[in-house]
């Protein structure tokens, strides 16, 4: 019967958890520290079917045509947590949110669809990148 050495397992278990924790690096949408840049427009209501978390809300970037997106964690009508993306075009007052309980939320509005995305894409994505998270398409690109 072979006994293995105490110190050679723990090197091993130590360079796997290691391994592991060095892939669990990336960061999402709302995993930054809040700026003051991070507060949705007078414009959008906070309340009603879908209530948003004003402490949680991140601004991700304005797109080329002047729209602004913003990712927040909400309390849905079934009062699950859920993540929103809100779009709010300033020049008009428009905005909409839409919300789910996974990361990957799509909001086609004024002439564009976007796409929060979960963590930073990787490879060539047709549109435009808004910041490191939301990818936006107008008609015809």
């Amino acid at each position: 019967m072979r006994k293995r050495s105490g110190a050679r397992a723990i090197a091993v278990v130590g360079l796997t958890l290691f391994s592991l924790t060095g892939c669990v690096a990336e960061h999402g949408p709302l995993d930054t520290a809040s700026t003051q840049l991070d507060v949705l427009p007078a414009v959008v209501e906070t309340s009603g079917d879908t209530s948003i978390d004003a402490d949680s809300v991140r601004y991700q970037g304005a797109d080329a045509e002047g729209a602004d997106y913003y990712a927040a964690k909400a309390q849905g009508k079934d009062s699950r947590a859920v993540v929103c993306l809100v779009v709010v075009v300033s020049s008009t007052g428009e905005w909409l949110q839409a919300c789910g309980d996974q990361l990957r939320i799509t909001v086609t509005f004024a002439n564009r669809t976007a796409v929060l995305h979960p963590s930073a894409p990787v490879g060539e994505l047709d549109g435009e990148m808004v910041g490191e998270f939301v990818n936006v398409q107008f008609p015809g690109t």
